[in-house]
């Protein structure tokens, strides 16, 4: 992810019409970045249920039904309030995602336009080169940055 600030410093209107990336690199839409990044809710459903299965599956030995029942009871109270949480944040994590996410825009004489874009590479380290390609009335323009990569740890 990184933050893309276009100012227009001409007298006309220019509109982005794309961004070129190296063939090691893709520009995701903000759905796809928030499914690689969301939390997966169904994990917090086994909290109570692997209990509860493994108390039903313990036959007659009411020790080993007590303990699991009771570990499902915990797990409930544990899973359901996670995974509440963890929906909502997907939730509002998408939402964030789709009103900052970049968008192509006449930018005005002396506007500014900010946007996140979404990019996966295959080596996270290494740096990605973007060309910003624009255009106005008279003239096709590009623009070269760098973004760069995850130091490593």
């Amino acid at each position: 992810m990184a933050v893309l600030i276009l100012e227009n410093t001409s007298d006309a209107e220019v509109e982005r019409v794309r961004l070129e990336l190296p063939d090691d690199a893709i520009l995701l839409f903000h759905e796809a970045a928030l499914k690689l990044v969301s939390q997966r809710t169904f994990g917090y459903v086994l909290f109570p249920l692997i209990p509860g299965i493994l108390g039903l599956s313990s036959g007659g030995d009411r020790y080993g039904q007590a303990i699991f029942g009771a570990m499902g009871v915990i797990g409930l109270g544990l899973g359901i309030p996670n995974a509440v949480i963890a929906s909502r944040s997907n939730r509002h994590l998408g939402d964030f995602f789709r009103e900052v996410a970049w968008a192509s825009i006449l930018l005005g004489p002396g506007r500014t336009r900010r946007g996140l874009i979404f990019l996966r590479s295959r080596d996270p380290y290494a740096t990605v080169p973007i060309r910003v390609i624009d255009r106005n009335a008279t003239e096709g323009r590009s623009l070269e940055l760098v973004c760069p990569g995850r130091p490593p740890r």
